[in-house]
């Protein structure tokens, strides 16, 4: 199982996975580790539901566990901007 793994920390995909939320209502999460939890589209990082992304932080706090807000998924796929 992946919560078994010497690892510090998970991150989960909130937006692609959305039953994530759900699973961890049903089967928890451990107290040793981290949730990276992927509440930022990866994909457009500048559209987010603001209120609905804080109160899935509150909820995941409120129950315990350890959160850090992070994207849905690696960066890449964002476009690069030069300031000049």
């Amino acid at each position: 199982m992946l919560v078994k793994l010497p690892a510090d920390g998970i991150g989960l995909d909130f937006i692609e996975g959305t039953k994530t939320k759900e699973l961890i209502k049903n089967n928890g999460f451990p107290k040793d580790k981290l949730l990276f939890a992927g509440l930022v589209n990866g994909k457009n990082i500048w559209k987010n539901h603001y209120a609905r992304t804080l109160d899935t932080i509150e909820e995941l706090k409120n129950a315990g566990i350890n959160v850090v807000l992070s994207t849905s998924c690696s960066l890449f796929t964002c476009a690069l901007y030069d300031k000049e």
